[in-house]
């Protein structure tokens, strides 16, 4: 289909997949390409969407101060190959929608996938390419590795190379054909400097930049030139498993009132969903029939239809002679129960789980919030004010036994990690 194209953008997938299923593969054939395709299918975009979604996926690759895009590629079943290839019509996107302000491309664990593969060296050569032109596509690139194994020329380009311990050898070989400080203090003494290194504690890192204005010599500012300096990086705030304890209390980096683009972004293997009915859309008509103006949706609970009631009737509390000069009274059917939809209990938690993930944000932003305000006492119906002042939600849909339990949570974790005694819980 490339071909037919000549080169053109635009490829249709789906045109893909129908002249695929008309090939006649056998069955040894067409195992392993499904599996390919779900495999490709996971990074693929449904068709439909909504005018949200679409704005999401507009707006991914387009560089505004401030905004990050994260591009997950590692799991069970991505080779290198598949990595550096996505990556690459990723980088390709994102470096299309120029923006007005600076861009940084940041590459971490590249030596899993920037190996002497076939995409791996495309994905180089773009790179190097990014890199040569870095001042006037103002884009700077950051490579994190754990191997200085990677392409010559990108450790040939580097400005800036900061080091930290390893006790390899040939790794320092490495470094020391491609970095002036590392080949110069070879020949003066080598082995200090490889010493140097494996003595490096946890935190501690040499920088070469042989650019850097970092000492005056003579009333004039001094480059490093073929010389470098020791830092010392501050203690993380991370722990291992990749989540952080508290990295922020007052901000968050995503907007808590809007939904995250996995859930506004459908992929393209997931089935269009049946809309949901709003409570707007529901109808009484007549004496107990509950009618929907929109289509009957698929998890939405059913309410009964009760047989119409007698112009005399009454309700079994009422007695016969009151009911003769009242209007009959509603049928029982029709009284909502505590299993509607429409009714909001205190103690129960969201149906759904991006309201119940919206929700937890709130009141775990809220016990923060309070506790460094009052790192003595902490009062649930305070924690619950300011979850729904900040969420715009009624307090009563943020309190009940499910909310005080995220709270006690969150409180366990704030003190735990600020090594704190527990205050003490007011009502």
């Amino acid at each position: 289909m490339s071909m037919e194209m000549k080169g053109a953008g635009g490829l249709d997938y789906g045109e893909f997949k129908s002249r695929l299923s008309s090939q006649g593969f056998s069955e040894a054939q067409s195992g392993p390409l499904r599996l390919r395709l779900q495999l490709l299918e996971e990074y693929l975009a449904a068709r439909e969407q909504t005018i949200r979604s679409k704005a999401v996926l507009d707006s991914m690759f387009k560089s505004t101060q401030g905004s990050l895009t994260i591009v997950d590629l590692s799991g069970p079943f991505v080779n290198e190959n598949d990595a550096c290839a996505l990556f690459n019509i990723c980088l390709s996107i994102f470096m299309e929608n120029r923006g007005e302000c600076g861009r940084i491309i940041a590459l971490d664990e590249a030596h899993k996938f920037l190996t002497k593969t076939g995409e791996a060296e495309k994905l180089t050569e773009q790179l190097v390419s990014l890199i040569r032109q870095q001042r006037h596509l103002a884009t700077r690139v950051i490579i994190a590795t754990q191997e200085p194994t990677l392409s010559p020329t990108l450790l040939d380009l580097c400005n800036v190379s900061i080091v930290h311990r390893f006790n390899s050898p040939a790794w320092y070989k490495v470094l020391r054909d491609h970095l002036a400080g590392a080949c110069l203090n070879f020949r003066s003494d080598g082995e200090e400097l490889f010493a140097t290194i494996v003595g490096l504690q946890p935190g501690h890192a040499l920088i070469f930049c042989p650019s850097a204005l970092l000492d005056v010599a003579g009333g004039n500012v001094a480059t490093l030139k073929n010389s470098f300096f020791r830092i010392r990086i501050r203690a993380r705030i991370t722990v291992d498993g990749g989540r952080s304890i508290m990295a922020s209390d007052d901000t968050k980096v995503v907007q808590m009132q809007d939904s995250t683009a996995e859930e506004l972004v459908r992929p393209f293997s997931l089935p269009a969903p049946v809309p949901a009915i709003s409570l707007q859309a529901l109808k009484v008509h007549g004496h107990g029939t509950i009618q929907a103006t929109s289509k009957t949706l698929a998890g939405a609970r059913s309410f009964p239809r009760p047989a119409p009631a007698a112009a005399n009737s009454t309700t079994p509390s009422t007695s016969s002679t009151a009911g003769q000069n009242k209007p009959p009274t509603e049928p029982r059917a029709l009284k909502r129960s505590d299993n509607s939809p429409a009714m909001v209990k205190k103690s129960a938690p969201p149906d759904s789980a991006s309201e119940r993930a919206r929700a937890t944000a709130f009141l775990e932003e809220a016990t923060t919030k309070c506790l460094l305000a009052k790192p003595r006492e902490l009062c649930y119906s305070t924690v619950h004010e300011e979850a729904s002042r900040a969420s715009g939600w009624p307090k009563e849909r943020l309190s009940g036994k499910w909310a005080n339990n995220i709270i006690r949570d969150q409180m366990t974790k704030h003190t735990k990690a600020y090594g704190t005694t527990p205050p003490m819980m007011f009502a």
